[in-house]
């Protein structure tokens, strides 16, 4: 079966575009599902503004308007507003256009894998997600100078 899937990401600071990953969004034929984040890590050191903003009850919020089979969307490719199904690429393909600011939508990447039911489809959902969003573990902060000074002058006394 033919997947599609996107990463959601944040853009907290807008002048270095870096982005951290917070959530998926995958589509077949016949199902589309999200999974998102519930709450950004702190090491990720983004403002608190951004955090209420973007990932405050996001999950709830996708979840919610996947239960619609379609939604009417302005597609500016062809100028025209239209009915558009979950289940089609032209809802990915206007997602990724349309967000732009702090909260965006990866390019749609594509996975041939064999999927028989809707369980089989969130099981490769969750692994995606815990892929791409997941914690990673945290890196071991090397000690800082004036500390392995210290540590070294007491191991010679």
């Amino acid at each position: 079966m033919q997947l599609r899937y996107m990463i959601a990401q944040i853009v907290p600071d807008l002048i270095r575009q870096e982005q951290i990953n917070i959530g998926i969004l995958l589509q077949s034929e016949r199902w589309v599902g999200c999974k998102f984040i519930q709450k950004i890590p702190k090491d990720c050191e983004i403002p608190e503004d951004v955090t209420q903003d973007v990932v405050h009850n996001i999950n709830s919020v996708w979840q919610e308007r996947l239960q619609r089979e379609s939604e009417t969307l302005y597609i500016p490719r062809i100028r025209e507003q239209r009915e558009v199904s979950h289940l089609d690429r032209t809802f990915l393909d206007w997602l990724h256009d349309s967000y732009d600011k702090q909260l965006r939508f990866s390019d749609v990447r594509e996975a041939e894998v064999e999927i028989d039911d809707a369980f089989g489809f969130d099981t490769f959902l969750q692994r995606l997600y815990n892929t791409f969003v997941a914690a990673r573990p945290r890196l071991h902060k090397p000690t800082a100078r004036s500390r392995l000074h210290s540590k070294l002058k007491n191991r010679s006394s």
